[in-house]
């Protein structure tokens, strides 16, 4: 078996109505994410689950941090719908959350955190051929990250067929 990507693009991303996170650009002109340190912000992705998916989906981002302090632990729910099912739910999977990261020590160096979404979709889980939707949050009760994070780039990897 072999692993595949999906790879999310950031300007692709679905701002949450009620709390999303800002959408900046660097000097260069490259998006970012820029997730806020007193208010849970959440973005959503939606696609097609490709026809060689089989399983153990993993969710990978990069990340920079405006202070150099603390951790950071976002988290991801999933919606999974199979083939014939009703798309006009919401009904979204317990979130998996990624191990508590030390943020780098120097303000805006890149770090990576992948983590495996063992919790992966309600009403039922990812599969072949399915639609599937991720949401990605910055749960700020659940991390020490004294400042605001950036995500440069997001991920999911998974094992095909």
């Amino acid at each position: 078996m072999a692993t595949g990507t999906i790879l999310l693009p950031l300007l692709a991303a679905s701002p949450d109505p009620t709390n999303p996170p800002g959408v900046l650009f660097s000097t260069a002109g490259r998006p970012y994410l820029a997730f806020d340190t007193t208010t849970d912000e959440l973005c959503l992705w939606t696609f097609d689950v490709p026809v060689s998916y089989a399983s153990a989906p993993v969710f990978n981002v990069i990340y920079s941090c405006a202070v150099a302090s603390g951790t950071f632990q976002p988290s991801v729910e999933v919606m999974g719908v199979a083939d014939a099912a009703d798309l006009d739910t919401d009904a979204w999977d317990t979130a998996n959350a990624a191990t508590a990261t030390t943020v780098p020590g120097t303000i805006g160096l890149q770090d990576t955190i992948s983590w495996a979404l063992t919790n992966d979709g309600s009403p039922s889980a990812l599969a072949a051929n399915g639609y599937a939707a991720l949401r990605l949050r910055r749960d700020v009760s659940g991390d020490t990250a004294a400042g605001d994070v950036y995500i440069w780039a997001a991920s999911m990897q998974y094992t095909t067929s």
